[in-house]
């Protein structure tokens, strides 16, 4: 199979193609950001390091055992860890402006 030529119309099989590749770069991206979640609440004091790894662990076995992937902010809320607000600041600071359980 040849490689498309800039310009050419796409297959349907560079379509999947693409849609694997942008599914790739999401997910990358969504793990840096965990990555730097963690340690944004581990620099302001709100978890220690250890916290953070036990959240990351927790993270990895449940992505490999039951195909779930919970956010690490969501995995330290449900421990007692971080709270909303917390979170929140965090997201605030990543300029991801997501609050996360906000009153409406």
């Amino acid at each position: 199979m040849q490689a498309p030529v800039r310009g050419s119309v796409l297959t349907p099989d560079d379509e999947v193609f693409s849609d694997l590749e942008k599914q790739g770069r999401d997910k990358m991206e969504r793990e840096h950001l965990e990555k730097r979640f963690g340690l944004i609440a581990v620099e302001k004091g709100y978890i220690n390091p250890d916290h953070l790894i036990e959240a990351l662990k927790t993270q990895v076995v449940e992505d490999m055992e039951k195909g779930e992937h919970r956010l690490i902010g969501r995995i330290l809320l449900e421990q007692g860890l971080l709270t909303a607000v917390q979170i929140d600041e965090i997201l605030d600071i990543l300029g991801k402006g997501l609050p996360l359980l906000k009153e409406v």
